[in-house]
């Protein structure tokens, strides 16, 4: 996962992103199971745009839950990125 430096102005506001799955190509329905655990309302929305392969920006805010989240996502097989708020 990508984490933004800590002492970056701003950096208390955060965003987390969903770039890919490694069963984005030859397990895709999978993928789909485990963002509706972790994303109900969003979950087919954000399997579209990735299947389109598309990043896909899910949670914005607080940094300490949003890593949280980014890592139980990674241990699931997602590519997740945490940026500032704004940056891109």
């Amino acid at each position: 996962m990508k984490r933004a430096p800590a002492a970056m102005p701003g950096a208390d506001e955060v965003v987390l992103e969903i770039r890919s799955h490694y069963r984005l190509k030859d397990k895709p329905v999978r993928m789909l199971e485990v963002l509706r655990v972790f994303l109900p309302r969003e979950a087919q929305a954000t399997y579209e745009a990735l299947r389109r392969g598309e990043v896909v920006p899910v949670r914005r805010g607080p940094r300490a839950p949003l890593e949280q989240l980014a890592s139980s996502m990674e241990a699931q097989g997602f590519e997740v990125a945490v940026r500032p708020a704004g940056a891109r």
